[in-house]
């Protein structure tokens, strides 16, 4: 089943779907789960797409306020898609919402953590906010820990150097991860 087919996919909000399926696509690559040790839990996945939602907003939020409804798109449809996905793992209607606020909670926090640290010269303020958030679940090592930040710190600069005309009519690209141990 398509994931986004329940989506408003008309012409105003079809780049913010574009957008938000590379996004999905993208934290859904085996080597983050794999190869990075990223938790292949709920919470897993879903702080490997607040990651990615963060580097493209904060790349939408460098172009400035033209940007605002792009990013509100992207932020409603997040959410959306996890309200379902919620309803599809058996979460009644009551616990929804609750959830749903938490997980919006957690968002904001993790997009001023990531921005704070990647304001930072070195890698230490950004490994740590990916071992608290990502990585709360187990302990993945130093080197994982690296990994992951490097990937982070070079999604940003990669994503700051795209076109924004591209960005803005839903052709964003995303660097394949690698890891070397």
């Amino acid at each position: 089943m398509n994931p986004f087919m329940f989506f408003d996919r008309s012409q105003a909000r079809k780049p913010a779907v574009d957008i938000y399926g590379g996004i999905v696509g993208q934290a859904r690559i085996p080597l983050f789960y794999e190869a990075f040790q990223t938790p292949d839990t709920p919470g897993g996945r879903f702080d490997m797409i607040l990651i990615h939602m963060f580097l493209v907003i904060s790349r939408l939020n460098h172009e400035g306020p033209e940007t605002k409804t792009l990013s509100q798109d992207l932020y409603d449809l997040m959410f959306a898609d996890m309200d379902r996905n919620l309803r599809e793992m058996g979460v009644g209607d009551v616990g929804v919402p609750i959830r749903i606020r938490k997980m919006a909670e957690d968002f904001q926090g993790r997009m001023a953590a990531y921005e704070a640290a990647l304001a930072e010269k070195d890698d230490r303020a950004l490994i740590d906010v990916l071992d608290r958030n990502l990585y709360q679940e187990i302990s993945p090592g130093a080197a994982r820990l690296a990994a992951m930040a490097t990937y982070v710190r070079e999604q940003h600069d990669f994503l700051a150097d795209q076109d924004f005309g591209e960005i803005s009519i839903g052709n964003i690209r995303f660097r394949q991860p690698s890891f070397r141990e």
